[in-house]
C-alpha cells in the first residue's frame, strides 16, 4: 500500500496553484495599485496601530487624557512610564508601523514600473501619481511616529526582499527627519488639493 499512498501524496503536494499574487505580477491595473495603496493604511488600522495602542495608550496620561490605577495591565503601565522592552504592546505597534512603511516602499517601487504609469491616459496617470503621493506621505508619517516614540530607529526606503538584511542597525533621527521632510514635500506636489469624489484612499488623509 505504501507506493500507492506515496504517489498520491506526492501528486497532491505538487499541485500547481491556480493563481497567486506577488509584487511583480500584482500591479497590472489601476484597481490593483489602489488596493496596494489601501494596504498601507490597513497596516495600522488595527488594535496595535491607531485602533487603540497609539492614540489611546501611548498618548495617554497627558493633557489629552488620564489613566487611573496601578495594576499591571499594559494599558496602565505604559502611560505611567513603567513599561519595559518586553511589554508586548510596544512590539505590536512597532511592527504595525514598519509593516506600513514596507508596504509604502513596495508601492513606491512598483507603480512607476506599470505600463499605465508611462503610457496610460492623463486620468490614469493622475490617479497613479496620487497613490504615489499617499505612499510618500504615509511613509513619512509612520517614520515620524517611530521617531517620536523611540528616537533613533532602523531606517530603510526599499521594499523587503528575500536575502535582504532584515535587522539593520539604528539610524540617527536627524537622517530620518531629512527623509520625512522630503517625503512630505514630494507628497504635497503629487496630491490634489481635495480628494476626488470617487476616491477612497485619500479619505484617510
Amino acid at each position: 500500500m505504501w507506493p500507492y499512498h506515496n504517489g498520491w501524496l506526492q501528486k497532491v503536494l505538487e499541485t500547481k496553484p491556480y493563481s497567486y499574487f506577488t509584487s511583480d505580477n500584482f500591479y497590472s491595473n489601476i484597481d490593483e495599485a489602489n488596493m496596494a495603496t489601501l494596504g498601507i493604511y490597513g497596516a495600522v488600522s488595527t488594535w496595535s496601530g491607531y485602533g487603540w495602542n497609539i492614540p489611546m495608550v501611548f498618548d495617554n496620561d497627558s493633557d489629552i487624557g488620564q489613566t487611573s490605577g496601578i495594576a499591571a495591565d499594559n494599558w496602565r503601565i505604559i502611560p505611567h512610564y513603567t513599561g519595559i522592552p518586553e511589554t508586548d504592546m510596544f512590539y505590536g505597534s512597532w511592527s504595525a508601523l514598519y509593516q506600513g512603511i514596507d508596504r509604502a516602499n513596495v508601492v513606491l517601487e512598483q507603480i512607476p514600473k506599470m505600463q499605465t504609469y508611462t503610457s496610460g491616459t492623463e486620468t490614469e496617470k493622475a490617479q497613479l501619481n496620487r497613490m504615489l503621493g499617499e505612499a510618500k506621505f504615509l511613509r513619512g508619517f509612520y517614520y515620524s511616529e517611530l521617531v517620536r516614540l523611540w528616537g533613533d530607529v532602523p531606517f530603510k526606503t526599499t521594499a523587503s526582499k528575500a536575502g535582504a538584511d532584515l535587522k539593520p542597525g539604528l539610524t540617527d533621527r536627524s537622517v530620518i527627519y531629512t527623509q520625512i521632510i522630503k517625503d512630505m514635500q514630494e507628497a504635497a506636489d503629487l496630491l490634489p488639493v481635495a480628494p476626488p469624489p470617487t476616491s477612497v484612499s485619500t479619505g484617510g488623509l
